[in-house]
């Protein structure tokens, strides 16, 4: 002969051969030859829980966190005492026995900003990390709990467990928000490839350090001390110039006096040697 024992919301439980009061003892070994002709398990003690399963004398199953199917898995549920109308397929528990709590909580899974898979590790939406998806990615913006995040680390890295961002090449910054001038982006044109690009927290953005020969925001410029070398050195080598210019011509000239000099003794030579030879015709014979 059987007894009947309350049963699960919708469900029709029928037990048989149990002895009277075996319920009351949830460790007992009497239940035997138990016939579920439908539903999941039963509820003994009316407190919104099943307490038994085939096969099963014993109180909590599934540790409180769920129902048991009747192949004896359990099936968790949403919270940890809640209403039989919050199971779902989306629960806060994991494991086979509903023994492991979803990070953030069986009311706030992974945050709101993730899914927890089947060994109750939270899977985060883009722009959430750490362990139950509570921290923001920086540089992340415009995030939705079911989209995830837009612009994270600003387009320009990779967001880490930290929720810290590793930046692409020429982006600096916690979010990856500063560039070097002349704010391009482009590796090519950091600091005109006249000096390394630098940020230090505080900074309003990046900064050039600029090698030795320039200077300005993107290192466009020369810098002041080899404009004026520049200058300086030009002027001293003009003046040497001039100089050496001078003294060339300046010989020049002597040269040229002195070639004047040397051809107007040649003539006045020329003419003394032919004055000569005409007093020499002229004189008369002595015979």
């Amino acid at each position: 002969p059987g007894k009947p024992y309350p049963p699960l919301p919708g469900m029709m439980v029928h037990v048989d051969q149990v002895r009277e009061g075996d319920l009351d003892d949830p460790m007992s070994s009497a239940i035997y030859g138990i016939d579920i002709s439908a539903g999941r398990g039963w509820d003994s003690d009316e407190d919104g829980l099943p307490d038994g399963v085939a096969a099963r004398g014993m109180t909590n199953i599934c540790n409180g966190r769920g129902f048991c199917e009747e192949d004896a898995t359990c099936s968790c549920f949403l919270t940890d005492r809640g209403p039989h109308t919050n199971w779902t397929d989306v629960t806060g528990y994991r494991g086979e026995a509903c023994e492991i709590e979803c990070p953030g909580g069986a009311h706030s899974i992974c945050s709101k900003n993730g899914v927890c898979n089947e060994k109750g590790e939270c899977v985060c939406q883009k722009g959430y990390r750490s362990e139950n998806c509570s921290v923001i990615c920086l540089g992340a913006r415009d995030c939705d709990p079911q989209f995830g995040c837009q612009g994270v680390c600003n387009f320009a890295g990779a967001c880490d467990d930290k929720g810290e961002c590793t930046c692409d090449d020429t982006f600096k910054g916690p979010g990856c928000g500063r560039v070097c001038p002349p704010w391009t982006g482009r590796p090519q044109d950091e600091c005109y490839g006249r000096g390394l690009c630098r940020y230090d927290e505080g900074l309003d953005d990046a900064v050039c350090d600029c090698n030795i020969f320039y200077e300005g925001e993107a290192c466009e410029a020369l810098a002041g001390w080899v404009i004026f070398l520049f200058f300086f050195c030009t002027m001293v080598l003009c003046g040497v110039c001039i100089h050496v210019i001078r003294r060339y011509l300046h010989a020049r000239m002597r040269q040229k006096r002195r070639a004047r000099r040397d051809r107007r003794k040649v003539r006045r030579t020329q003419a003394a040697v032919g004055r000569l030879k005409n007093y020499k015709v002229a004189m008369p014979d002595s015979a």
